[in-house]
């Protein structure tokens, strides 16, 4: 175990010790220490570059499914094919991106037609 150098440090309410450590050891960590910095601004980038991402994405889905509804409502009220689809969906299950795929008026959407949860 290597013996360690101490300075004492002593004023008028307190006695403090500080540890004395080489220049080559301080320089060695200040170059750590800058490496890291470095090295954290570069996932900082990358990471605000990823939300830039997200945010284009999740405008595209959001478009996506105004397109949807904007169709949906050009096709009127409720048609013989909605009704089709409803009952096709009760004997089997589906998403709501399905369900909203094939006739976006989300009023077809009912309690009892959730969307079965993966585990």
């Amino acid at each position: 175990m290597p013996h360690k150098r101490y300075l004492l440090e002593a004023g008028p309410s307190t006695c403090k010790k500080h540890l004395l450590v080489p220049k080559a050891e301080i320089e060695k960590i200040e170059q750590r220490l800058r490496a890291l910095e470095e090295e954290g601004e570069v996932l900082k980038g990358a990471f605000l570059e990823s939300m830039e991402e997200r945010a284009k994405l999740t405008t595209e889905i959001n478009d996506s499914f105004n397109s949807l509804a904007k169709r949906g409502s050009n096709c009127g009220a409720l048609s013989d094919r909605s009704v089709q689809i409803i009952s096709l969906v009760k004997e089997k299950r589906a998403g709501l991106l399905q369900i909203l795929w094939e006739e976006p008026n989300p009023s077809i959407v009912k309690r009892g037609l959730r969307a079965k949860a993966i585990r």
